[in-house]
Formats: structure tokens, sequence, C-alpha cells
């Protein structure tokens, strides 16, 4: 005889709930078009039964919508009653001279509500609605694209998959990116190095500032004494005009002279510099 072996189990309350309520919805009968007719004239008038009737007999396709849109951050629980949310705003717009099926028009308002919902969960900053959906888009068609190719699949060829231009999709995936702390180690920083390390100071002392600007002084008025050959290798050995810093032979191609002839002066010039001043010395070497 085998032995009763007993093991402890515990009982998944969320998935518990989730099961039961569509237990229920299952049994609620679903809508003829000529019963959403007729309880859409009645919400129009302001009739609250009518329009519970109508929210009741269309909680599965809710479901049916929210299923698709799980493991993105949100349990499915909560995934309809946002759907719900949704489906309530769908009843009381409802316009049933336009032609239209009922669900045909609520599941507009169901995705949206449901997309919203996501955009505040999963986001430091919220992300529009069309957004939201451009990403859900995208990712359901790269995971597509990835199983075809077994790659992760270029921009270009995800836009050519989903049939749309790619400077387009770019621009709507640009502003949905990752945000980071700034006090978020980096990697292979053991710590202690983060972000906020790598950024510019801003808010810089104001001793920092007038030192700065005391050296920008001081170098002007120390070029004010050279020659205007030694003038104009300074600046643009070292870039002080706001261009790109030149090499010695480019210095010389512009002045027609041998590059031998540029460092000479350039070495004359930084040594009268230097000499002009003992505590900047550091500027010049």
């Amino acid at each position: 005889m085998r032995n009763l072996q007993v093991s402890q189990r515990i009982t998944n309350r969320e998935t518990h709930v989730t099961d039961r309520y569509l237990n229920e919805i299952s049994r609620i009968p679903l809508l003829s078009q000529e019963d959403e007719i007729e309880l859409a004239r009645k919400i129009r008038k302001g009739d609250k039964v009518a329009a519970d009737n109508m929210i009741r007999g269309n909680l599965r396709f809710v479901v049916s919508i929210a299923k698709k849109y799980q493991n993105l951050g949100m349990p499915l629980s909560d995934l309809i009653n946002e759907g719900n949310i949704g489906l309530i705003r769908a009843a009381y717009k409802f316009d049933d001279t336009r032609g239209f099926k009922f669900i045909s028009v609520a599941v507009w308002w169901i995705r949206q509500a449901i997309l919203a919902a996501l955009a505040d969960q999963k986001r430091v900053i919220r992300l529009p609605v069309n957004k939201q959906s451009l990403l859900f888009k995208t990712r359901q068609a790269s995971d597509q694209l990835e199983m075809r190719l077994e790659r992760q699949p270029s921009q270009n060829e995800l836009a050519e998959f989903m049939e749309v231009d790619e400077s387009w999709l770019f621009e709507g995936l640009y502003d949905t990116g990752q945000t980071f702390s700034y006090d978020a180690p980096l990697a292979n920083s053991d710590g202690d190095f983060t972000l906020l390390d790598k950024l510019g100071d801003k808010e810089r002392g104001v001793s920092e500032r007038l030192s700065d600007e005391s050296d920008r002084y001081l170098i002007n008025r120390l070029l004010a004494k050279l020659t205007t050959r030694e003038h104009t290798i300074i600046e643009l050995n070292f870039g002080l005009s706001g261009k790109e810093p030149l090499a010695p032979k480019d210095i010389g191609e512009c002045l027609g002279i041998s590059t031998e002839r540029v460092r000479q002066l350039r070495k004359s010039a930084l040594s009268r510099m230097a000499g002009m001043t003992s505590d900047k010395e550091g500027l010049f070497y």
C-alpha cells in the first residue's frame, strides 16, 4: 500500500477570484443586435437598468480583449477591471442609429482604457495612449518577426513587416525609452560610479566660475603682448577662437610657413607667456 503524502499548497487567491468571475459571467446570455438597439434607446433616456444590462451582456468580450495584454506588467484581474471601465463609457456613448453593433464600438473604448492603465502602471513618465498602442503593436510584431528570422530584427525589417514608414516608426518609438536613476551605479563600476558622476555640473560653484573667467582674462592679456603671428599660432593650435584645434602642419599651410617654423614660434610664444606669470604656468604646458 502506498503511503499517503500530504504536501502544502497555497491557493493563488487572485487566480481563484478571477476563475470564479469568469465562471459567473459565462452564464450571462449574450445580447442580440435587436436587444442592443432597444437597450441603447433606453440608455439615452436615462434608464440605468438598461445600462447595467448592456454592460453585463458584454463582460465576456472585455475578458477576451484583456487577455491580449497579459504579461505587460499588470495582472489579468486589473486588466479586466480597466477594460470594464471602458465598457461602461461605451455603453453611455453608443449610438445605435449609425448601424454598428455595440461591441464593434465598445472594443475601442475597452482597449483605450487598458492601454491608459498600462501607461500609468509601467512608466515613471506617462506616455500618450497612441504611443503606448504603437509600442504594444511594435513589440508584438518584433516577437513574430524574431521567431521567423531566428534573430533580432532590424528597424528597417520591422517597419517593412508592419507596413509602415521607417522614419515614422523611429519617431514614434524615440520617446518611449526607459528611465534611469541618477544614483544607479553604472556597469563595471563596482557601485562607486553613478550616472550623475558622468553628467556636467550646471550648478558649479561661484568660485569655480570666477576662476575660469580670471584665466580667460589673463590669457587674453598675455596674447595681446605677442606678435601677430605668435598670437595666431597659439589661437589656432589651442582652438581659443572656438574652432577645432589645428596641428602645426595645418597651421603652417594656413600661414604659408613650414611646420618646423610653427613649432619654433609656438614654443617661443608659450615660453614668453609662462614667463609673464608664475602662478599660472600650468595653463601653457
